[in-house]
């Protein structure tokens, strides 16, 4: 005990000192490695030239830290962490330095200036341009002296060390400046910084989004010389991070969504916001994650969290478009998707009139018919209408401005968006090489026609299976009701044994989960882009030779198709598609009604006969879907043994099937085949080859049977 308290005395006046040797350490585990008469020069320090005691205090606490944290009888650890130490104090000697925590860029970049001058660089970094030792110690020294202070001395301080696990790094990693920012926009961005800092739990998360977005945007204000916060121009900006080569998108190829370079303006801005503002309706930016929306309002797989006014300069249409968002969030219950796209589509409005939107209502409908494409025109001006006349009703504005008769009706063209067979023959070869859960995804989209938001959240609970098939149970947020679709039994095994291996027993949850909250249902946006890196990778190709692009609403188009050219009843496919009405059924089928009666071919078996579809009219929709999913493409037609059996053990035996099917589409190459066939017969009489002359035979009779009754 007495032995302790005497080498405490000593380390404690050792400390004191201005001149440590480290030679002369009282910790024996550090004093035994710098006692080599080599290594004492190296190891002792003179501070006596330094003006600030601050500044011996914190190199003295630097030294300490190091030699009883770190291993001294490295000799790599020496020369990284100590050694150096000398010449750092020799340049402080030559500097009006009082403390290193508020050191400027300029006196660490002359650091190395100063090396050279002393002979200790030559001025020329290695190949990968890596500092030496003694160019980093200047920031080891500075980032340790970082990491004592308290939240409230780091407040007064330009510099911050956000990466405190990381101590005695030799570079600025994890650092951010203040300095050469004006007092009001600087106060702001560290009170913005600590904020956010306390909201990410996840440093790396918080590196990405916050300290390296804000690096970036501190450069900008001192190079702009900008004050306020609110000054900052979002399109100037972006050209800005362009110039200097920085992203500005989430991806080169997608130039819609901002990366977070950019929207360090929007969360900045929304900070802002809420310290002006403290009513929540009055702010420009409305955080919807802090209203209790109801669940069944919300679509969790492209959820957005926020709306913003901030672009409408005119503060009586902010606050006009302000008040009726509100009216629609807490007295309606229109889905938050459906609110979100009103807004969209009134604001586009609202920007414009920058004067006002109290005007004659020839100019706004002309202004309209002017700026948007036919397309638009319809849904800016329906919006436009609800809100004007809301507004009128509770006297917020006199004339109700726009009126029914002011509606433009679009002369709609049907679309076909059926996604064609070239399509899913290509997919259905590839898709036991991509991940599992995409792969289900994809399925479950292929055989129902669900939305891409009903298949992404589907729970545990979701499969049924009764007398009649397989059901899978989701919810669509679009019509705020449960359903349920037929799937083929195959689909059922997969998703049932998906379910086993990934979701907790007894647990009800979501079956596709978000790789970043396993509680929320994975992301359209994140689905959308790996099934498309899948398709790249896998060259899936459109029937014109273009890459294709999943277009998920497409799969919808052709079970409604599907459905109709194989004769089912279109009030059967409304229940199948879980339409409200007849009309909209209609819309979904990619084929004119005279079309069909000219164009439509039925399939038919290896004696000529057609296939007929169970007449029953409650196993239709499941009879067909278990055909959709199990069919597989043949040269000359389909086979209908499920794909899951994989390869055919009967090579080239398809005419003699009972599982072959094929139609007028096929009759060129059953033409061809009948040829080839006649070749073969001939050979295998000349060999007297009996076994291949019997199937030949066969193959010969139902090929010329089948093209009699094709029509050729």
């Amino acid at each position: 005990m007495i032995e302790k308290k005497i080498i405490n005395l000593e380390n404690e006046r050792f400390w004191k000192q201005d001149i440590l040797k480290m030679s002369e350490c009282p910790q024996n585990n550090v004093r035994v490695y710098f006692c080599d008469p080599r290594y004492i020069e190296l190891s002792t320090f003179d501070l006596q030239g330094l003006i600030s005691e601050e500044l011996k205090k914190e190199i003295k606490g630097y030294l300490k830290s190091v030699t009883t944290e770190l291993d001294m009888s490295s000799k790599n650890n020496r020369r990284k962490y100590i050694y150096p130490i000398r010449h750092l104090i020799e340049y402080f000697n030559y500097k009006d330095i009082l403390t290193i925590k508020n050191i400027s860029g300029e006196v660490i970049k002359k650091y190395e200036d100063f090396l050279i001058k002393i002979g200790v660089e030559d001025g020329y970094r290695d190949k990968t341009n890596r500092a030496s030792n003694n160019q980093k110690i200047i920031w080891r020294v500075f980032r340790f002296a970082l990491i004592s202070l308290s939240e409230k001395e780091q407040f007064t301080y330009d510099r911050w060390l956000i990466d405190k696990q990381n101590v005695y790094l030799g570079n600025d990693s994890g650092i951010v400046s203040f300095a050469g920012l004006s007092e009001s926009i600087k106060n702001d961005l560290k009170n913005f910084f600590v904020r956010f800092e306390e909201r990410y739990t996840q440093k790396n998360t918080f590196k990405a989004r916050i300290l390296y977005p804000i690096r970036l945007l501190i450069d900008y204000c001192i190079d702009y010389e900008i004050n306020e916060i609110n000054k900052i121009n979002m399109d100037h900006y972006k050209i800005y991070l362009e110039r200097n080569g920085r992203e500005v998108y989430l991806s080169k190829s997608d130039r819609k969504k901002i990366g977070p370079n950019v929207n360090i303006l929007n969360l900045l801005w929304v900070f802002q916001d809420e310290k002006i503002n403290p009513f929540f309706y009055d702010r420009d930016f409305w955080d919807l994650t802090k209203l209790k929306i109801e669940e069944s309002r919300i679509n969790l797989i492209s959820l957005k969290e926020s709306i913003s006014f901030r672009d409408i300069t005119n503060e009586k249409n902010k606050k006009l478009l302000q008040i009726y968002i509100r009216h629609l969030l807490e007295n309606t219950s229109l889905t938050l998707s459906t609110i979100l796209k009103k807004h969209y589509m009134v604001k586009r409005i609202m920007v414009n009139f920058k004067n006002g939107i109290e005007l004659p209502r020839e100019e706004i409908i002309n202004f309209i018919k002017t700026e948007y494409g036919e397309k638009m025109q319809g849904s800016i001006l329906n919006d436009l209408k609800d809100m004007l006349f809301y507004l009128y009703e509770t006297g917020n504005i006199n004339d109700p401005i726009l009126y029914q008769t002011d509606l433009i009706k679009a002369n709609r063209k049907h679309v076909n968006r059926t996604v064609d067979e070239y399509v899913v023959n290509q997919i259905f070869n590839i898709l036991d090489k991509i991940p599992d859960d995409l792969r289900l995804i994809y399925l479950i989209i292929y055989c129902t026609g669900v939305r891409v938001s009903e298949a992404l959240t589907i729970k545990s609970d979701a499969l049924f299976i009764n007398s009649k098939g397989c059901l899978l149970k989701t919810y669509s947020t679009k019509m705020k009701k449960w359903q349920f679709s037929a799937i083929p039994i195959e689909l059922y095994v997969m998703i049932d044994s998906y379910i086993k291996e990934n979701c907790y027993e007894n647990n009800v949850e979501y079956v596709f989960k978000s790789k970043r909250n396993p509680d929320l249902p994975m992301k359209s946006g994140y689905f959308r882009e790996k099934i498309h890196k899948q398709f790249e990778d896998h060259e899936i190709k459109s029937s014109t030779g273009e890459r294709y692009r999943i277009d998920i609403h497409g799969y919808r188009h052709r079970l409604g198709t599907e459905m109709h050219e194989h004769r089912i009843s279109p009030f059967i496919i409304q229940k199948a598609l879980h339409h409200e009405s007849i009309e909209m059924t209609i819309a979904y089928i990619d084929i004119i009604e005279n079309e069909i009666k000219e164009s439509y071919k039925d399939f038919y078996d290896k004696n000529g006969d057609k296939i007929v579809p169970d007449p029953e009219s409650e196993r239709i929709v499941l009879n067909y879907l278990d055909k959709a999913f199990n069919m597989q493409a043949l040269p000359n037609g389909i086979c209908t043994l499920p794909v899951k059996l994989g390869k055919c053990e009967h090579a080239n035996a398809c005419l003699t099937c009972n599982y072959f099917g094929t139609n007028e589409n096929y009759l060129d190459i059953l033409r061809q085949q009948l040829i080839e066939t006649d070749h073969i017969l001939d050979e295998s009489y000349k060999n007297d080859w009996v076994m291949q002359i019997a199937t030949n035979e066969e193959v010969k009779k139902n090929l010329e049977n089948l093209i009699a009754k094709l029509g050729g």
